[in-house]
């Protein structure tokens, strides 16, 4: 598995021709970007989903509609959780084609193919300045999450960002770092990542897994056991197609420690 985006989603700021934009000159804060990845991912199941519409049923109590009008722009922080007073017929085409996309991505085998079998997309949103294109990809990315059909990176578009690729690197780890049920919070999205991981790879004793989370371990037997398991992720069946990047598991890994020293 690797961490390429299958869906990248763009919003320019200005009104000006995309063209221009997608060349390299926009100005600054010109646009925001969202990195859409299939990643391994594992769809809810309907007990999940009635979970969810009944969160819904709760996100609009009075007392928590307060809260949606206490600005009008929608910030990056808003992102992550669902906007209780969405209303889906607002840009309803580009809620459409952005979901027709992320359904042929993820496939109807839950998307279970190899990347390998995906193309990238681009997707550009373009419009006047408060259109409302970042509540757009909060929309998208409250969708997104709810199906569990995705991870969702967001990136501050900038022509004073000297290294994209590092930047991107960066912008998505701190966006992995989310809770990722945009309804009721919870556990991140690496920490969900590294569960359909565990999940995926069927071979490996629950002894361990407990061990790797709760025994105190040196740094020598938690070097070798966080290998140990590693590999069997790599070699799972499940993950056979897939071009992953061991060390990336590795760290997935670590990040179970609960350690707040790994962590930083």
């Amino acid at each position: 598995m690797t961490f390429r985006p299958d869906l990248f989603v763009c919003r320019s700021l200005h009104n000006r021709p995309p063209g221009n934009w997608l060349g390299g000159r926009a100005g600054p804060r010109d646009g925001n970007a969202a990195m859409i990845g299939g990643g391994v991912t594992i769809e809810r199941s309907e007990t999940e989903l009635v979970k969810h519409q009944e969160a819904l049923k709760a996100a609009v109590a009075p007392d928590k509609l307060a809260k949606a009008f206490e600005h009008s722009i929608t910030w990056e922080d808003d992102i992550w959780r669902a906007d209780p007073v969405d209303v889906e017929e607002v840009h309803k085409k580009a809620r459409a084609k952005f979901f027709d996309l992320l359904d042929a991505i993820a496939g109807a085998d839950g998307g279970r193919r190899s990347g390998a079998d995906t193309q990238a997309r681009i997707l550009l949103f373009h419009g006047q300045s408060g259109a409302g294109k970042t509540h757009l990809i909060r929309a998208l990315r409250t969708g997104a999450h709810r199906t569990g059909h995705a991870y969702l990176g967001y990136a501050q578009m900038s022509p004073d960002i000297a290294n994209y690729a590092d930047y991107y690197l960066r912008r998505l780890i701190a966006s992995l770092e989310r809770p990722y049920d945009p309804d009721e919070g919870g556990e991140s999205a690496l920490a969900r990542l590294t569960h359909k991981l565990i999940d995926g790879a069927t071979d490996i004793p629950a002894a361990d897994l407990e061990r790797l989370r709760e025994d105190t371990l040196e740094d020598r037997p938690l070097a070798v056991l966080v290998h140990e398991l590693a590999d069997r992720i790599v070699a799972a069946p499940r993950f056979a197609d897939e071009a992953i990047d061991i060390n990336i598991i590795r760290a997935l890994l670590y990040l179970e420690r609960k350690d707040p020293r790994i962590e930083q």
